[in-house]
């Protein structure tokens, strides 16, 4: 039988978008995302930003990607759990 793991959601993320009164929207035009949904997706714990837009991440919120839920390893964007 195969397992399914389930997401975890990044509240550091979503708490410091929510602590600027910022939509999901607003944060993805201000970082260069290409759409809202990967900051929803992001912050449900789906999916991990990419190094470029965890750079961009980091930089819009002034933020360690510790603090945002988030540690390099490897090159790549990876949640930590």
């Amino acid at each position: 039988m195969k397992k399914t793991t389930q997401a975890v959601p990044n509240m550091l993320l979503r708490n410091a978008r929510i602590s600027l009164g910022l939509t999901q929207e607003d944060v993805a035009d201000k970082i260069g995302a290409s759409h809202p949904f990967l900051v929803n997706r992001w912050e449900r714990g789906i999916a991990s930003p990419s190094p470029r837009y965890l750079r961009q991440l980091v930089k819009f919120f002034k933020k360690k990607p510790e603090e945002l839920g988030y540690c390099l390893k490897d090159s790549k964007a990876k949640k930590r759990i």
